[in-house]
Formats: structure tokens, sequence, C-alpha cells
């Protein structure tokens, strides 16, 4: 005997039937959400719930319509069906009522062949239902077609077929494996014409046969359709399509065009499954969320660190301040073998732009920038050109970077023989601290200057630090006093520095340096009285054949012709201190001795302002001249960092090409880890890190000598340096300027880690020159050099000049000339003497005068108009 029902029927109706007013409302059944069919479960002691209750009435179980008096009105409207595909058993809808007056609709059979590719994507599979029956124990088991497949493959199928813009909601696919001409059964609606859709096969198909479906279309009206209804992307085609988009690197509008390209022909409406910009770019949003851990992404990088395939690359973390330390067993293993094989050379560079600051209770992180080290090749065919150490930070000083680099040590990464990078102070003290037991760089730089002059006592440093080229010509190239010359005079300087990169012993770099600083502050050049070439022309002469036959070497008969008997001894190397700054100025004080004013022309290269940027360069003359070369065996003279600059050139315009930078930064640890695990195991392809090679070429110092050009040992002469006064200071540099303390470098990539200094405000404690010379009878704002307006200023007015009114205009240039005698006045105590001893004869100095003291009044403009009605005379005069 069946189980009896918690409520009887005739209660239900009963209950419904004297509510019938309030769950009949304008002749349609009350919304789910009415607050009636709460009412109506409470008054059965909440045996049957609301949701039953509406079920029972929209579904006219035991005729309850006839009880609410709705069998003589129109259907009532069906309830809103979610904007999807449904899978389940739930039955369509009955029918699909024709308003008055709308046109007739369409019906339509026709058949549909699915290929058997297609037919496999979407196979039948067995599926286990739950069931509350008692019959039942382990639920019942249907064979449906494969869940999240099938109604996108039958959709497109029916498009290419019939081109009709219907947007699909497919209802049921039902397998009868066992029953004679009844296979398949599918059925669905369209969401905005409400035409029906009935799918029959009758036969399974045979291996390798198309999947024939008889289709029923019926009641469609195309005048219905909106074509804002589209069909819901999910399942298998989500997935895919969001795979297109990110690992095929599209973008949505591109996805959507090539995809009409494909579905549409000329004239054919726009199809359902033809998806907007909005569902495509959320879904390719969440299949980039579902790479990440956490939504955090300090949590992220965390789990990153522990799970694979990250596990063992990610080293340190650190939250504040921000960095990580990470590296894969593939780069160790690589720079091991290839440190056993080469003499490892490293190049170190950071760039910024990659990572998105982070949240931080009190506002954003700083800047964090990519800090490399990439394996440079040398000469030889099989050495690698790959990252080998990374790091993201916010802290850019030398305590961060040359923690990271010890680390990498420590974890049983060889020491490299040379290391490459720009100018950075910070890079360049952390590689000093990390990778030799100096303290800090300037150390380092006394101590190989100590061995250039063969002190036996000190020992060569275990790793040679050098600095590249191109950043070095580019630091000389971006001088100020060079930016304001013309490009003769610029490209001279810049390709003597050139030379001087490329010297390979401390006498030639000795000799390019006094020859350099004897052109840039020798104001004349040429033959002197007697005909003789002064030292500037010699210097000159050497310099541009240097330039261009690259080595140049005068007879010694030439240069004992110049010696003079009451000449200074020369300081030879030897005498020189140990310390490498003391040694610069020491030449450039030598030169200030040799400079002569005499000669039959100007110097076009007179620049003493270059001199003060070549001694504080020279101070580091190790690190960028080939000078240390012989002494550590290196095959090439000069450095070059152009493998680390190519690595984050392939990173920001290839790897991350279609990436909107900056990234998250586990986002970005993602890609970054994946590039550099592929990158690393092309190279191990195309290299055969086992296979040992000939050891490097042994330095020979027959082929990296060249010859001294020049000595300028002979043409010291005794000079009076009071004559030259604005000789004295040139050299003298500040050894703070020289040599800052650790603490205070830090890697500022393009400006972003330090911010720029703003332009101090004027204080009361700060001096004013001006207030030697106001007038304390006039009252005024401010005590400052005024500003003469120009005449064309629409709100000046005209002045009376002798009993003429007298307007002027474009005024800027005496204005000008007048605001720098103004400031000549305040700024110097001799030139203030003489405007006032002349301000009665001479009307300029009066009308400077005037400015400075009691600042622009009227008596100033009616001055002006006098001085220029006298000298262009008047236009126009009343």
């Amino acid at each position: 005997m069946p189980k009896l029902p918690n409520v009887p029927k005739e209660d239900i109706v009963r209950v419904i039937r004297e509510r019938r007013l309030g769950v009949v409302r304008a002749g349609t059944i009350a919304v789910p959400s009415d607050t009636i069919w709460k009412e109506l479960s409470e008054q059965l002691d909440c045996k049957i719930s609301y949701k039953a209750l509406y079920t029972f009435v929209k579904s006219n179980r035991h005729n309850v319509w006839q009880e609410l008096g709705l069998d003589c009105v129109e259907s009532p409207q069906l309830p809103k069906l979610k904007e999807a595909e449904y899978e389940s058993d739930e039955s369509a809808p009955s029918c699909s009522s024709v308003q008055s007056g709308q046109l007739e609709k369409k019906s339509e059979t026709f058949n549909v062949s699915l290929s058997p590719e297609k037919w496999k994507e979407i196979m039948p599979e067995s599926v286990a239902y739950q069931c509350k029956d008692s019959r039942y124990v382990k639920g019942r088991e249907y064979n449906v077609l494969r869940r999240g497949a099938w109604t996108h493959v039958i959709n497109e199928a029916i498009w290419y077929k019939i081109k009709c813009p219907c947007t699909w909601i497919f209802k049921r696919a039902k397998v009868f494996p066992s029953v004679t001409n009844n296979y398949l059964e599918i059925c669905g609606y369209c969401k905005e014409c409400k035409g029906k859709l009935f799918i029959h096969c009758e036969n399974e198909p045979n291996v390798n046969e198309p999947l024939v479906l008889k289709c029923d279309l019926q009641n469609t009206d195309e005048t219905l359709h909106s074509g804002k209804y589209k069909r819901r992307l999910s399942g298998d085609l989500r997935f895919r399509v969001s795979t297109e988009l990110c690992e095929g690197k599209k973008q949505p509008c591109t996805w959507r065009t090539s995809e009409a390209l494909r579905l549409m022909d000329v004239g054919d409406p726009e199809p359902s499954h033809l998806h907007n910009l909005s569902v495509l770019r959320k879904a390719k949003q969440e299949r980039s969320d579902s790479e990440v851990f956490n939504k955090d992404p300090l949590i992220s990088v965390q789990y990153m660190k522990y799970s694979a395939p990250y596990y063992g690359s990610i080293h340190d973390i650190g939250l504040d301040k921000f960095f990580i330390h990470y590296w894969t067993k593939s780069q160790m293993h690589v720079y091991k073998t290839q440190s056993k094989i080469h003499s490892s050379v490293v190049g170190f560079d950071a760039t910024g732009s990659l990572v998105k600051k982070l949240k931080r209770p009190q506002g954003m992180s700083g800047h964090i920038f990519l800090y490399e080290g990439v394996l440079i090749p040398g000469n030889k065919d099989n050495a690698m050109k790959v990252p080998v150490v990374q790091m993201l930070s916010e802290r850019h000083d030398i305590n961060a970077i040359s923690s990271w680099l010890m680390e990498w040590i420590r974890v049983g990464a060889p020491l490299p023989k040379e290391t490459v990078c720009d100018f950075s102070l910070a890079l360049l003290g952390g590689i000093v601290r990390a990778f030799t037991p100096h303290p800090d760089l300037k150390t380092y730089i006394n101590q190989c200057f100590g061995v250039l002059l063969g002190n036996e006592s000190l020992k060569l440093p275990l790793c040679f630090i050098r600095v590249d080229v191109a950043h070095c010509i580019k630091l000389v190239s971006r001088w100020d006093c060079l930016k304001k010359k013309g490009r003769r005079v610029r490209e001279f300087y810049i390709r003597c520095i050139a030379q001087l990169i490329q010297s390979v012993s401390l006498d030639d770099a000795r000799e390019l340096i006094k020859a350099i600083v004897v052109v840039a502050l020798s104001e004349a050049e040429g033959n002197d009285e007697v005909g003789k070439p002064v030292i500037c022309e010699k210097c000159k002469i050497c310099l541009k054949k240097r330039i261009a036959d690259g080595c140049v070497a005068l007879p010694p008969d030439d240069l004992q012709e110049d010696v003079v008997g009451d000449q200074e001894p020369s300081c030879t190397i030897d005498a020189c201190p140990t310390a490498l700054k003391e040694w610069v100025t020491e030449i450039c004080e030598e030169c200030k001795l040799i400079v002569v004013d005499s000669g039959d022309r100007d110097n076009l290269h007179f620049l003493p302002e270059i001199v003060p940027h070549i001694t504080r360069l020279s101070c580091y003359l190790p690190l960028w001249t080939g000078i240390m070369v012989p002494l550590f065996k290196t095959v090439n003279i000069t450095a070059s960092s152009a493998s680390v600059e190519a690595d984050f050139k392939n990173l920001k315009h290839c790897v991350l090409k279609h990436e909107t930078l900056p990234l998250r930064v586990d986002r970005f640890l993602i890609h970054h880890l994946a590039s550099i695990e592929g990158n690393m195991r092309v190279s191990v392809a195309t290299h055969d890190v086992s296979q040992s090679c000939e050891n490097a070429a042994v330095f020979s110092e027959n082929s990296c000598e060249l010859q001294i050009s020049y000595s300028l040992e002979d043409e010291c002469r005794t000079v009076d340096v009071q004559t030259s006064g604005k000789l004295q200071e040139v050299g003298k540099i500040n050894n703070e300027m020289v040599y800052p303390s650790n603490d205070s470098c830090i890697e500022n990539w393009r400006g972003l880690a330090v911010p720029p200094k703003k332009r101090r405000k004027s204080s009361y404690l700060s001096p004013c020159t001006e207030w030697l010379h106001t007038d304390s009878s006039v009252s005024g704002k401010k005590v400052k050099v005024g500003l003469m307006r120009n005449g064309n200023s629409r709100d000046l007015l005209p002045v009376k000049v002798c009993r003429d009114t007298v307007s002027v205009v474009n005024t800027c240039a005496f204005d000008a000339f007048c605001q720098c005698l103004c400031c000549a006045f305040c700024d110097s105590g001799s030139y203030s003497n003489y405007v006032n001893q002349a301000a009665d004869t001479v009307e300029i100095f009066q009308l400077v005068k005037n400015m400075a003291q009691r600042g622009v009044q009227k008596d100033v403009y009616v001055l002006r108009a006098k001085m220029l009605r006298d000298i262009f005379g008047a236009c126009c005069s009343k």
C-alpha cells in the first residue's frame, strides 16, 4: 500500500478555493515570491511547503484551475526560465499562445547530420540520479548525452542547416538504447518566439557513420526576435573559448570577428551562439583567475612556493619590504655545468613596470623592480645565454641586493669569475659585497689599483667586476657640459672617452687622461710665437690620430725636444699614492701646470666644465676600462650586458606581449617561471652541457698590448696659478661625491625608486641679496626683483610723456635686458656701485636702480616709454 500524503488533496483544494482572490490576480496565478503561498502553507500547519503549493496550482493538479475559475481564461503565462540550457528532466512548455493580430507562425521539418567526430564528442553516458523513493536505494541510472557538450553541438548543427536566429533552450536529451525505432529524443524551445523544437533519432549509428537527426520545428516567428538574447556560454564550449583567448593570446574582439567569419555568410542574421564581448571578457578573466591560488597575491605566492610545479623555485619571500628570491633547479644545474666548462661571466641589471604595487593598510607599496642575472656567452659556440638568478624587490639598496646574491652563493652557485652591470652604485656595491671579501666598492677599487701599481702584499680579487660599455658611453653623452655644445665638440670628447675605455694599461690610461684634460683646459691652440706647436695642439693631434687609427706611437726624439731645463720633475706612477682618487687628482693638478694660453687661434674644444666629470669618472677606472684585463686574463677588452637587456626585451615584448602590464606579482611569477623553464629546456637541447669543451683562450699580452701614443711628462712648464684662477678648483672632487656611503646607494631605475627632488622653497633663513638695495621708504608686498609687464598687456594703460600719450607694444626684448641688468645689480656689489654712480646720466641705469630699490612702479613704465620713444620715434601722438 502506498504511503499516504501528509495533507489530503481535498484540504489543499479547499484552502486554495477559499483564498482564490489572493491566488489569482488579474487573471494570472500569483508569482512564487508572493506572500500568499506562505500564508497558505501556515494555514495547513506547514505540512506542505509554499513552493509545493505553487507547483500544485501551476501544474493544475486535481483540476484545481476549475475550482479557481481559470477554465475559460487564457492559459496563464509560463514561469520565467533561466537564460541557459537545461539538461534536466523537467517537462517543456505544453503550449505557446498566439496573440490576436499576430502573424502566422512557421513550421518546418528537416534532417540534421552529425559527423562521426562530432558524435564522439557527445556520445551517451550513464548518469545516476538520487531518488527519495525507498524502492530505489541506489537511485536510478539514465543514459544521456554527455553533459556540458551536447547542447552546443546540436545548436550549431541546426544553425548551419536553417540559419535561424532562434535562441534555443534544450530541455532534455534522453537516450533509449534498448528501444526500437526510438533511440534519441530531444526537446527544446526558443526563448523569444516560444517556437518548439522536437528532435528524434530512430537507430543508433554504426561505427564511423554520421548521426541523422529528424527535426520538427513548430510555431517559430522571426519577427519576434530582438537579437539581444544569446545562448549561455558554458560547459566545454566555455573552456574551449577561454583557452583560445588565454593561451592563443587573442583579444575578445578578434576572436568574435573570426568566429563570425566561420559561422555567417553575407546577409545572415547574427546567430544566438555568437557571444557578446562582455561574455568573452568574463570567460577570459575567469580562466586567468583560475591560474592563481588566491585572490590575495601575497598568499597566492606563498601557496606557489609549496605547490607543484613551482616547488623548489621560490626560495625566500619578504612581506614588508616585499621581496622574492627565485631560481629554478634547472637554472642552477645549467649554471654549475657551464661554470665547469667556461669561465662564468654573469650580467646583472634591473628593470621595472612589470609588477603592480601591493596594497597596504596605509596605502600602496613602493615600486617593485625585477633584478636578473644572465649568463653571458663568451667566444665559444656552445656557451649559453640564459638567466640564472632572479629577484623581485621593493628595496633597491646594497643590503637587499647583496643578501640576494649571497643566498644564491650559499645554496651552491659557483662564484662567477666576471660580472657585468651598468653604473648603478647599488648593483656594484651589492656585487662587491657578495662576490668579494671587500666590504664596499671603494675598498675593491683601491685593491685593484694597488695590484696595478705592483704592490705584492695585495692579492687580485676573486671576481672581476666591470661596467657595461654602452652604459658608460651613454653616461658620458648625457653630461650637461656636452649637451650645450655642438655635435663636433660632443663627439670628440665621447670618442676620447671611448679610447680610454679600450686602454689596457695604467700608463696608457694616464696619458689619455692627461691629453683630454689638457685639451679641455687650453683656451688657445696652434703655434706659439716661435712657430712651435703648443702642448694643446700636440695633444689634440695625438687624440685625433688615436681616434682614427686606434694606436699612435711618437718618436722618442720628438718628445725630448720639448724638454725645458727649468721644468718641475714629473710624478711617475710608482710615486703615486695608493688611493685612485688621489692619483687622478694629481694628474689634473699636473695638467694645470702644463697648460699655456699662447697660441695663434682659439681652441674649439675649450671646455673646462668637463674636467670634474672626467675626474669623477676616472675614480672608477678599473671598472669601466680595460686596465685590469691583463691581470684577470679576460678575452674581451670591453664588457657588455646586452644579454640582460635582450632578456628584458624578450620578457616584455614577447612573453608578456598580450598581457596588460604591470601584472599581479603571482601572475607575473607564473608567466616568468614558465618562460624560464622553457628557455632552459631549449638551451640544454641546443647546447650539450654534458660535453666538455676546450678551455678558454689564455690571455696573450702581446695580442692585447697597445703602444703608448705619447708622453706628456716632458711638456711640464711652470705656470703662475694665480693668473689662472679659473683652473685652481678643477679636479678637486669631494670624497663623499666619488664614493658614497653604502647605505645611501639605491638602484633608481628611471627615477621610480627615489622620488624627484622638489624645488626648495624660499625661507626667511635663506640669503636674499635684494634686501641690500631695496628702499625701505617704499611699501610693497615682498622684497623681490620686480617684473615689468609687456606693453601688449590689455590692462596696462598708456602713459604721459612730455604732454604726449604714449603706448608701447612688443617690449619683450627691452624688458628681458632690463631684468638681466636688475639681477646683476642685486647680485654684484661692484656692478651696483657702478650703476649708482652713472644713474644720473644714463637713463637705463636709472630705470634699473628704480626697479631694484623701489619695485616696478609707474615711474618705471614712464621711463621705459620715454626711452623707447626717443629710440624708435613716435608712431602716434596726441
